[in-house]
């Protein structure tokens, strides 16, 4: 029978976790209380189950504060690094064109650039703000008048 240990009974090292070190997590929240980025994946370097958290590395090596284990989520999905590691130039290239990593959106200044391109679409919308501010709530006849006036293969 093996020694009993002298400061109380030891920590079983078969106990499930829902975090071990090797998994790949995401913060999901308390964000600015432990410095990890949302959305960004990192890996498990050290679990404490004393107080249920953990410390994670992102993949420069830069290790984490300790977060809290219900600001983690795992994650088994294709990550952004995974990504950039077999995506071709010119893919990487248009993401780089959003900000964030899921539920992309197009980053601001691309965005004001591509719709000042639209040929015309200044003086459309300066017309159709006139017409606005001078009719009353307009009838499906004058609808259809202001919907000739935006040419809409224009936003082709």
């Amino acid at each position: 029978m093996p020694p009993k240990h002298p400061f109380g009974r030891r920590r079983q090292s078969n106990q499930s976790y829902p975090f071990k070190v090797g998994d790949k997590i995401r913060a999901i929240a308390a964000f600015g209380h432990h410095g990890y980025e949302p959305a960004r994946c990192y890996t498990v370097t050290s679990v404490d189950g004393n107080d249920s958290t953990l410390k994670a590395r992102d993949s420069t090596g830069s290790e984490g504060n300790w977060i809290k284990w219900c600001d983690c989520q795992k994650t088994n999905g294709i990550g952004w690094d995974w990504l950039k590691t077999i995506l071709p130039a010119e893919a990487l290239d248009l993401l780089a064109a959003f900000d964030g990593l899921e539920n992309l959106e197009l980053r601001e200044d691309l965005r004001n650039r591509l719709v000042l391109q639209i040929p015309g679409l200044h003086d459309k919308i300066l017309l159709a703000m006139a017409d606005e501010e001078t009719q009353v709530p307009a009838s499906s006849e004058e609808t259809e008048k202001l919907d000739g006036l935006i040419n809409y293969e224009d936003l082709d």
